[in-house]
C-alpha cells in the first residue's frame, strides 16, 4: 500500500478497513473506495513492477530453470538402463572412479581434450576402475523470456532440448560400449550369423535369435554367469528391425514339416535409432544379443546439477547444467552380434 506516513497507515488500519470487511458498516461504501484507491496506487509503484518481477522470476525458476524436475518419459531412449548393473557409491567423499570386475576382455569409456566426446578404451585385469566424466550442456535465459510468461513456452522447448540432449548423450555412451563390445567379439569370430536353413524371413529370424542364445550360454558356461538359457537376455536393435524382431518373438511358425517353430528363451528386445548402430547403414540389421549386468556396469554421481551466472550487463542468466557419471564391460563376451542379414 502507499501511505504518506505512518500516521496515515495507522489511521487506515484502525479506522477503514475494518469498515471495508464489514458491509453492514455505515461507512463501508466510503471505506471500499479509500481501500481500491490504495490498490491501484499500489499497482502502478515501482514496489509493485519490483514484487511482479520478482514472482514472475521465481516461478519461472521452479517451473523451467530445474532439468530434473520431470520425471523420465517416453520420449527419452532410457533402453540401455536394464543393461547395466547400477553402482550406487555409498559415501560422502565420492571417489573418482568405480571398480568392475572383468574376464577376458574389458572396455571402459573416456574422452577425447578436443571435442569432449567419449572413446573406448580396452583394460586388462581381474578388475579396472572406471571413471567418471564430466558432461556439459549450458543454456543462456535472457530477462525478457523470464518477465513474459507469454514466451514461456519458448523456455519449455529449450528445457525439454536441454534434457533430451543429455540423456541422448548418455544413451549413446552406454550403447556405444555395448556395440563396441560386439566388435571386439567378431574379431574373435564369437558371432551369430544369419540362418540360412528356414525357408521364410519369420522362420530364419526365429532360427536365428535362438541360436545367438544358445551360442551365447555355450560361451559363457561354467564363467560364473549362471544358466543363460533360463535368463531373461536382450536383443539391442536398430528400429528399422522392429516388425522383424517384434514378429520372431510373439508367432509361432508352422514349417513345411507341419513343425511349430518359435523363440524359446526368454529375449526382450530393445530398439533405438541412437548410437554406432545407426551410424553404418550396412550395420543396421546388425542386432547385439546382451546378457545383463555382472560385469556391465554404470555409475552417477551428479544428474543434470545447476551452476548459475549473471551477465548484469545484457540482462543474461547462463544456466550450467552439469553430470557426472561412467560404465565399463567387464567381459565383452556377455555382448554377442547377431546378424539379419
Amino acid at each position: 500500500m502507499i501511505f504518506s506516513n505512518n500516521n496515515d497507515r495507522n489511521k487506515f488500519w484502525k479506522n477503514v478497513f475494518p469498515a471495508v470487511l464489514d458491509p453492514s458498516h455505515p461507512r463501508h461504501d466510503k471505506a471500499l473506495a479509500v481501500y481500491d484507491k490504495k490498490v491501484n496506487e499500489f499497482f502502478n509503484s515501482p514496489q509493485s513492477e519490483a514484487i511482479q518481477a520478482y514472482t514472475a522470476k521465481a516461478d519461472f525458476d521452479e517451473r523451467f530453470r530445474n532439468a530434473t524436475s520431470e520425471p523420465y518419459t517416453s520420449s527419452l531412449d532410457m533402453g540401455w538402463v536394464p543393461l547395466f548393473d547400477n553402482i550406487s557409491l555409498m559415501t560422502d567423499a565420492p571417489s573418482q572412479y568405480f571398480e568392475i570386475p572383468t574376464a577376458g576382455n574389458a572396455l571402459t569409456i573416456s574422452k577425447t581434450p578436443e571435442g569432449f566426446e567419449p572413446k573406448v578404451q580396452s583394460v586388462s585385469g581381474d578388475s579396472t576402475q572406471v571413471k567418471y566424466e564430466k558432461y556439459v550442456l549450458n543454456l543462456g535465459w535472457t530477462d525478457e523470456i523470464i518477465k513474459f510468461p507469454t514466451k514461456w513456452n519458448l523456455a519449455a522447448n529449450a528445457m525439454f532440448k536441454v534434457r533430451t540432449s543429455h540423456f541422448d548423450k548418455k544413451a549413446d555412451v552406454h550403447y556405444g560400449l555395448i556395440d563396441a563390445a560386439a566388435a571386439i567379439e567378431v574379431v574373435a569370430t564369437n558371432f551369430t550369423a544369419y540362418d540360412t536353413v528356414g525357408s521364410t524371413t519369420l522362420e530364419k529370424d526365429i532360427n536365428t535369435i535362438n541360436q545367438a542364445v544358445y551360442e551365447s550360454g555355450a560361451l559363457l558356461r561354467n564363467k560364473g554367469y549362471g544358466a543363460i538359457e533360463n535368463q531373461t537376455v536382450y536383443l539391442v536393435c536398430n528400429a528399422t528391425l522392429k516388425s522383424r524382431i517384434l514378429a520372431a518373438l510373439r508367432q509361432v511358425h508352422t514349417d513345411g514339416n507341419g513343425l511349430a517353430k518359435q523363440v524359446d528363451y526368454n529375449v526382450v528386445p530393445i530398439f533405438t535409432y541412437l548410437s554406432s548402430l545407426t551410424a553404418t547403414p550396412a550395420n543396421t540389421a546388425y542386432a547385439r544379443l546382451v546378457v545383463p549386468g555382472h560385469t556391465l556396469a554404470t555409475s552417477t554421481l551428479d544428474e543434470l546439477e545447476k551452476k548459475t551466472t549473471d551477465k548484469n550487463t545484457s540482462l543474461t542468466y547462463i544456466d550450467t547444467y552439469y553430470s557426472y557419471y561412467g560404465a565399463g564391460i567387464g567381459d565383452t563376451r556377455q555382448v554377442r552380434e547377431t546378424r539379419f542379414a
